[in-house]
């Protein structure tokens, strides 16, 4: 703790400068912070109450000796006491170490996905060109991606296909003693309802997800 006019004292977080490094304050500084703030804190209120009562006792003094109407009096109307130093923890404190927490936390994340991305793409240009496939003639690094997503799409409707027996559908409910869809044809087998193959949510060439679905 260091010394302010007329006695006051501060937490070593309010005279040094660490904003720049937020991020790297620990959980455990921050409480030795919190602690010292409130030692400080209660250490300072004592100091202005006195200093309070003593102003007001000459206020009395100049009273009695001048009168309100002199000099002296107007002078002293003019003097405060020397404010304790306000610490607003949460404020100066708490709330920048989150924000700055937050912020490496996003760049962390923003950095992880980039390297997953490239893994993503490398992934998938080895598995087109497991199939054949030629880069720069049928796909490109930044399709390589999509190019794969849907040749695996194509790959999973012919694996369906092949399947014997009819597949079940969504939107089925809206049928009547329907034994499903075979897979090929436009309409399920009561003729209700027109079926295709669809791209599930999560579809990629490393998961397919392909479902039948009625428009």
């Amino acid at each position: 703790m260091a010394g302010h006019s007329v006695g006051y004292k501060s937490p070593k977080w309010y005279r040094i400068y660490w904003k720049d490094s937020a991020a790297e304050i620990t959980d455990e500084q921050i409480e030795a912070w919190r602690k010292e703030t409130t030692e400080c804190e209660d250490y300072n209120r004592p100091i202005f109450d006195a200093l309070f009562q003593k102003r007001k006792q000459c206020f009395a003094l100049f009273r009695e000796l001048w009168g309100e109407d002199s000099n002296q009096f107007r002078y002293l109307l003019r003097q405060d006491v020397p404010s304790a130093p306000r610490f607003d923890f949460r404020y100066s404190v708490e709330k920048p170490i989150q924000e700055a927490r937050k912020k490496v936390a996003a760049e962390a994340r923003k950095k992880a996905a980039a390297v997953a991305a490239r893994s993503l793409v490398a992934e998938a240009i080895a598995w087109l060109l497991e199939r054949g496939k030629k880069l720069g003639e049928d796909f490109t690094a930044e399709d390589a991606v999509d190019t794969a997503d849907d040749i695996a799409y194509e790959e999973e409707v012919a694996r369906l296909q092949a399947m014997d027996g009819l597949h079940e559908f969504c939107g089925s409910d809206f049928c009547e003693d329907c034994g499903g869809w075979d897979g090929k044809s436009h309409r399920c087998e009561c003729g209700n309802r027109r079926v295709y193959w669809t791209q599930g949510c999560g579809h990629s060439f490393k998961e397919p997800y392909v479902y039948a679905e009625a428009s």
